[in-house]
C-alpha cells in the first residue's frame, strides 16, 4: 500500500461487508471482497457496504489471474496482478 494509506475492516449490524476497505492518502476509499477461488460471485452485503462507503474503486479478488469488469466501479482481478498493481502505486 502507498504510505499514509489505513485498511480497515467495514462491517454494519444490517450485514454490510467489506473484507478490506482502505482510504488512500488523498482520501480516495478502496473496497476490497477476497474470495478463495476463481468464482467472483457476491452477496448482498457486498453491494450493501459499497452503497454505505461510496468507493472510488470496488474490487473483488480472486485465484485467478485474469481481470475482467463485472459491472461499473466494480472488477475482478487475480491476487497477483492485484498486488503487482499496489506495489507500482507505492
Amino acid at each position: 500500500m502507498p504510505d499514509g494509506a489505513t485498511p480497515y475492516f467495514y462491517r454494519t449490524s444490517g450485514g454490510a461487508e467489506l473484507d478490506l476497505l482502505i482510504e488512500m492518502p488523498d482520501g480516495e476509499r478502496w473496497a476490497f471482497e477476497i474470495k478463495r477461488g476463481t468464482r467472483a460471485a457476491v452477496g448482498r452485503g457486498f453491494h450493501s457496504a459499497l452503497a454505505d462507503v461510496q468507493p472510488a474503486r470496488a474490487t473483488i479478488v480472486t485465484a485467478g489471474a485474469e481481470r475482467h469488469r463485472l459491472r461499473p466501479g466494480v472488477e475482478a482481478v487475480g491476487l497477483l496482478p492485484l498486488l503487482t498493481e499496489l506495489e507500482r502505486s507505492a
